[in-house]
């Protein structure tokens, strides 16, 4: 359990300084540049984008026993994009570093994790370890939104990235490179290495699944929405002509209500599939959005808006994380997941370019809402036609043996 906890930690850092400190950071390039919502926030589809194109690489690394190197050097390149960033005068440039981001990215979040844990510790164990790192990593904007703040409002943007990318080495790679060579790694080190004689042309056996295709929809219509709100909810709260201190604390209590939405699916998890319950769930994300698009300036609303939002999103990166061993146990788990992770960052990348766009055309994000509530209505479909394939395939196996 100790293992587990300080593994969290790494996570809600990773989580915190790598990735939600984009839109605190976005709001000061705005103010100092005059560059474009639109130009800025492309960063953010920039990086998510490199994310998606190093997600196969990364993922086929751990399956080879790279894991500890691969989080470690991840987080140290993430950290080091971060110290850069006061460097820059040019948006190219920021697209630069946030290219490179998207790689650290790519090494240091839940995926690759998720994955390390599942090659070296085994299946069984991976199972009961994945839900608990996320309740970990769930106070990741509760803590680091604030935190990112704060150093932004003392010491201004170009001083509070590179001390938040201090922060970051301080804390994470020192824990990967300590905890994912512990015994338990060498007690599995024999399953790792037999995942080696995985052929590609059985990994090419997922993509002929249909199961596997209804996932892809699915969580690229988690991506897109997860993304979507990750990147522009602190702005359309603000537009919403909600304070910058409500609208700071509305996204960092974000962190703790996916921490529940988290224990509320691992108790779902000991009576329904993963898939099941996540069918379950999403037939709340239209409401949620429909929500936001109409509420106004009314603090208790966006808290109940908020409450509900976080748990349901904090719930689906379990789902994506288990899918994968309930329904592909037999492939190697970095590059399945990978294949799966690969669309869902797309649609994350494309998530902020469209958000800013929208903005663009209409000045205000009401457009986007819609968008997003479209993608939303998709989602719960795709996961319950993922699980009638599935169990359609348990059938004629059964009735064959």
């Amino acid at each position: 359990m100790l293992r587990v906890a300080w593994l969290g930690i790494a996570q809600m850092s990773a989580w915190g300084c790598l990735l939600y400190s984009f839109p605190m950071l976005a709001e000061a390039l705005l103010a100092e540049f005059g560059w474009s919502r639109f130009s800025v926030y492309a960063a953010g589809s920039v990086a998510m984008a490199s994310a998606a194109i190093g997600a196969y690489p990364v993922g086929r690394w751990i399956d080879l026993g790279y894991g500890r190197a691969v989080m470690c050097l991840g987080g140290l390149l993430g950290a080091g994009v971060l110290c850069c960033l006061p460097a820059i005068t040019a948006v190219w440039q920021l697209y630069g570093l946030y290219t490179l981001m998207g790689l650290a990215l790519a090494a240091s979040l839940y995926e690759p994790l998720f994955a390390c844990v599942t090659n070296c510790f085994g299946v069984q164990q991976a199972r009961y370890i994945i839900p608990r790192l996320t309740l970990w990593a769930g106070f990741a904007s509760l803590v680091f939104m604030p935190y990112t703040q704060m150093l932004i409002d003392t010491l201004g943007w170009r001083l509070a990235m590179p001390v938040l990318g201090l922060t970051f080495i301080i804390i994470a790679p020192g824990i990967y490179f300590c905890l994912l060579n512990s015994p338990l790694n060498e007690k599995h080190k024999k399953g790792c290495v037999d995942q080696k004689a995985h052929s590609e042309g059985t990994l090419r056996s997922v993509h002929k699944s249909a199961v596997f295709w209804y996932l892809v929809v699915a969580f690229a219509g988690y991506g897109l929405i997860q993304a979507g709100l990750n990147f522009h909810l602190f702005a359309i709260l603000l537009e919403k002509q909600l304070s910058v201190s409500t609208a700071i604390w509305l996204v960092a209590v974000l962190g703790p209500v996916q921490v529940a939405g988290r224990v509320w699916l691992m108790v779902l998890l000991r009576r329904r599939a993963a898939t099941s319950a996540a069918v379950m769930l999403t037939l709340f994300q239209p409401l949620v959005l429909l929500a936001m698009y109409l509420s106004a300036a009314v603090v208790p609303v966006w808290v109940v808006i908020i409450v509900f939002y976080g748990l349901l999103g904090g719930s689906l990166i379990i789902v994506k994380g288990i899918v994968i061993i309930d329904y592909f146990p037999d492939y190697s788990y970095g590059r399945v997941n990978a294949l799966l992770t690969a669309p869902y960052n797309l649609a994350q990348a494309v998530a902020p370019l469209v958000g800013a766009a929208l903005w663009l055309l209409g000045s205000s994000y009401d457009s986007y809402l819609w968008v997003l509530f479209g993608v939303s209505v998709i989602m719960p479909l795709s996961f319950y036609l993922a699980l009638r394939e599935h169990n359609k395939g348990q059938a004629a196996v059964s009735n064959i043996a």
